[in-house]
C-alpha cells in the first residue's frame, strides 16, 4: 500500500532541521516504496519529523496501517497496525493519538520522527 505524503504547518514553530535519522529513514522508507510515485519527493515527510512542525495524524496513521499490512494484509486500524509492528521491536504508543480524521488532529514532529524511524528500523 502506498501512503500519500503528510500535510504540514509550516507557518510557525519549527525549531530546526529534520534530523539526520528521519532524513535516513525517510530515504530508506522510499527506497522500499512506501511513499506513492507521485510523492517523489522526500521533503514534505522530512519536514513533518522536524522539532516543533505538526503532521495530520490521519496521514501518519495511514503510514502505520500500511507498514503493518506488510506484515499481516488484514490490518485495517492504526490500534491493530501498533500491536503488529510492536511484535516486530516497534515501539512507539498510538494509544493517545487523534482519532477523528479531521484535518486539524496533528501529531508533533517529533511523534512523526519517533514513527518514520522505528518502522525504517524494522524493515529490511
Amino acid at each position: 500500500m502506498l501512503v500519500a505524503l503528510p500535510r504540514v504547518n509550516e507557518a510557525r514553530g519549527i525549531k530546526g532541521p529534520a534530523s539526520p535519522e528521519a532524513v535516513a529513514a525517510v530515504a530508506k522508507l522510499q527506497r522500499l516504496g512506501f511513499f506513492a510515485a507521485a510523492d517523489a519527493s522526500v521533503n514534505t515527510w522530512q519536514t513533518a519529523s522536524r522539532p516543533g512542525a505538526r503532521a495530520e495524524a490521519a496521514r501518519v496513521s495511514a503510514l502505520v496501517v500500511a507498514a503493518a499490512q506488510r506484515c499481516e494484509a488484514r490490518i485495517v486500524d492504526v490500534d491493530a497496525a501498533a500491536a503488529v509492528l510492536a511484535k516486530r521491536g516497534v515501539k512507539f504508543s498510538v494509544s493517545d493519538w487523534p482519532r477523528s480524521g479531521k484535518p486539524d488532529d496533528v501529531l508533533a514532529g517529533e511523534t512523526v520522527e519517533q514513527v518514520l524511524v522505528q518502522l525504517a528500523a524494522v524493515f529490511p
